[in-house]
């Protein structure tokens, strides 16, 4: 993209606002950096705003909307994925006709790499993560970037040609896509999900489609097999469809026979990796491993190298993580469950009696098929946050009566978790809704949670 000289408002004060606001201050180009909050309340967020608080080129307009006036100044308007569409300035850029690009179009228009984009509403960060290590692991340039926690725009001129880069993209990422058009495109599975965000469930699915819609016969799109809403979605797709499913469906591109993963591209049939051999938890992870294992066949990744790195990856922390087992009792760590299917697959993933942590910020989604899920692993529930009114109200109507609601603060709700279960059972922090009743963000609670058990170890 050729920047011309001007003012460019930058909406959004958290990571990806300023990591742009950096960018463009690095080009020399004059910024408006706007975000409602104060810069007092922005500081301890722990994104970065203080580090470019002298930096001549940066103007901040914080504390409360911009004015259209100063809007009208902008040769350009870069918007935070945590920015709605029907916020002031989005609006109001429109109406004047001022070139409007998320954060992750606008990284996007410099990124010269090969480009595989995950999202979905689950497995985004796992299997975004293990794409990152095989293509590293190939001897690749290899950048990891998006919704994963690195913002695009820090790495996007890094590359060159010869790079691969690994984005995990959220819907709120997605939603402004004009150009973005990934090399590969991985759809894990769609549930819903950021319905407070998006309204609906169809039009959170549409949003999700938008990663394949500028995708040409050149590329490819990977989806889940076992995911109908995904694979109808599929196929108004231009570019090559790929699928998964952990059944033996030989009509798919990886599936499942007698526990091994078998691959079947472009003529050739053979299996990868007996699942056993994967230290991850979960049919889930084997459909995560399956969907990066098809976007390093598609690249032409060497089998060794893919194999090696499957055998040696772990789970991403705050997803499904084994944290420790203190008098017995073992502590996982969910944190990034934020949503009822997550929690499902959770549930699903525990093998042993389980304490579930059931609670936070209430994102509008209902928790019938969470309550229908619940399996005989389950031993009690505790519910805590914002939404434990609403769980308990779910429970009730489905008559399960064995759940602890917990009134005080998160280390109150572990202690009460902890006392529930015995010897050889599992403790689970899988909350099953977002963080922000209590917490900045998942990562925050999934470190609250394995603080509270390293102090019980002592």
């Amino acid at each position: 993209m050729d920047l011309k000289d001007g003012i460019y408002m930058v909406v959004g004060g958290g990571r990806s606002g300023v990591s742009t606001a950096k960018f463009l201050s690095g080009k020399n180009k004059k910024v408006y950096l706007t975000d409602t909050k104060e810069y007092e309340d922005i500081v301890p967020l722990g994104f970065g705003i203080d580090t470019i608080k002298d930096d001549k080129n940066i103007t901040f307009i914080l504390g409360r909307q911009p004015k259209e006036e100063e809007i009208k100044e902008c040769e350009m308007m870069i918007v935070s994925p945590s920015v709605p569409p029907k916020a002031f300035p989005i609006v109001t850029a429109k109406k004047n006709d001022i070139p409007l690009y998320s954060e992750f179009e606008f990284a996007n228009s410099f990124c010269k790499g090969y480009e595989i984009a995950i999202t979905g509403t689950n497995g985004k960060t796992t299997t975004t993560t293990l794409v990152g290590e095989i293509f590293k692991n190939a001897g690749y340039d290899t950048y990891v970037n998006g919704n994963i926690g690195n913002s695009f725009i820090n790495d996007a001129e890094k590359g060159d040609d010869n790079s691969v880069y690994a984005l995990e993209v959220s819907s709120y990422q997605l939603e402004l896509n004009d150009k973005f058009k990934p090399d590969i495109a991985i759809m894990t599975n769609i549930t819903p999900d950021h319905l407070e965000r998006h309204s609906t469930f169809e039009e959170y699915v549409r949003v999700k489609g938008n990663v394949f819609v500028n995708q040409d016969e050149n590329d490819y799109l990977i989806v889940n097999k076992e995911d109908k809403i995904l694979t109808g979605l599929s196929e108004n797709a231009k570019s090559k469809v790929l699928t998964f499913t952990v059944k033996e469906d030989k009509n798919a591109n990886a599936y499942l026979k007698d526990e091994n993963i078998i691959i079947d591209f472009k003529g050739e049939v053979y299996p990868l990796i007996d699942i056993n051999e994967l230290k991850l938890y979960g049919l889930h992870n084997v459909m995560n491993v399956m969907a990066a294992s098809l976007a390093a066949v598609v690249k032409g990744v060497e089998k060794e190298t893919l194999i090696n790195t499957l055998k040696n990856f772990k789970s991403v922390e705050h997803r499904i993580e084994y944290v420790d087992t203190v008098d017995g009792i073992e502590y996982i760590n969910d944190s990034k469950g934020t949503n009822v299917d997550a929690t499902v697959t959770a549930m699903k993933a525990m093998k042993k009696k389980t304490v579930l942590m059931l609670g936070g910020y209430d994102k509008m989604t209902p928790f019938d098929e969470l309550v229908k899920s619940i399996n005989d692993n389950i031993k009690c529930i505790v519910l805590y946050g914002a939404v434990q009114n609403k769980i308990k109200d779910t429970l009730d109507k489905y008559d399960y009566k064995n759940y602890h609601m917990v009134q005080g603060g998160f280390d109150e709700v572990c202690i009460k978790a902890t006392s529930l279960a015995d010897k050889g059972e599992c403790v689970l922090l899988s909350p099953a809704t977002s963080s922000f009743d209590m917490f900045d963000d998942y990562e925050q609670r999934g470190r609250a949670f394995k603080s509270y058990v390293k102090n019980l170890k002592g």
